[in-house]
């Protein structure tokens, strides 16, 4: 058995190799051709051995692997979870934006219209009431729907921002209920993976619920749910009944965060009413 070197990396490789096991490099014996040059362009775009490709596959069958894989240093195989987070979000927010009169559609705003001197009122607007509605009431409801409208449209506007904002948000709370296992960066490192699988589970969701399955798009959160409670099952070799325990625990911290923050809103908007008259 005759023995070569790599030329990617220069690690010794057999005859019989088809990668190298030191760079994971595929072993080119033949000469490069016009068609072996567009296959090669191909496959790298789209293949099953494309990186990317290969970082969505492992996720989805066996995040653990490639969760705690990359946490413990295996880094070349799969794409950076910074990078995957954001080719996630990328393909979710061109998406949502071509199809945006069914994406404020599904959020309940695709037909609101809002008015070009509409501002955000000082005060939260809240209505009751049965029956024939007042006049009051009625632009109560407008200005609710107006509202709405402005935040989704908000939302889609600068979905990226948005985005990399929570992240730290989802790690944080991750960090809180897992805090024993891993440090917060780590747990940064899974989220950013989670998040960016997640982005093209809703993203499929929603193109399927335009094409084929009207309404699937509505549950596109609880699977996000369910995704999040099997792959943290698996990273930490959870049984079903503590995989529910963290998963309410994960909830209980969520809401208790949700909270203290919808406090804090309203103070900041308090203080600022007070100081301006």
């Amino acid at each position: 058995m005759s023995l070569t070197n790599c030329k990617n990396c220069s690690q010794e490789i057999a005859d019989s190799d088809k990668f190298c096991a030191q760079c994971g490099g595929k072993i080119i014996r033949e000469r490069i051709t016009f068609k072996t040059l567009i296959s090669d362009a191909f496959w790298r775009a789209i293949g099953w051995d494309n990186k990317y490709l290969k970082t969505v596959r492992h996720l989805i069958i066996k995040p653990q692997v490639i969760l705690s894989g990359y946490i413990s240093g295996v880094r070349k195989r799969y794409v950076n979870p910074i990078a995957f987070f954001a080719i996630g979000m990328t393909i979710s927010l061109i998406t949502f934006n071509v199809f945006q009169d069914h994406y404020l559609e599904l959020s309940g705003v695709g037909d609101v219209q809002i008015d070009k001197n509409f501002q955000l009122p000082d005060e939260p607007v809240i209505s009751f009431g049965t029956g024939a509605a007042p006049t009051e009431t009625i632009e109560a409801i407008e200005t609710q729907r107006q509202i709405a409208a402005y935040i989704q449209k908000s939302i889609l506007k600068y979905f990226n921002i948005y985005s990399f904002a929570l992240l730290p948000l989802y790690t944080f709370v991750a960090f809180l209920v897992f805090r024993k296992k891993n440090n917060f960066t780590e747990h940064l490192i899974i989220n950013a993976y989670l998040q960016g699988t997640l982005f093209l589970y809703t993203t499929l969701f929603f193109l399927l619920t335009l094409f084929a399955l009207e309404g699937l798009y509505y549950y596109a959160a609880l699977f996000g749910v369910f995704y999040y409670t099997y792959a943290y099952g698996r990273l930490y070799k959870l049984g079903f009944w503590k995989s529910i325990l963290y998963l309410l625990k994960f909830v209980g911290v969520s809401l208790v965060l949700i909270i203290l923050l919808g406090v804090l809103g309203i103070g900041i908007g308090y203080a600022y009413a007070v100081s301006q008259g």
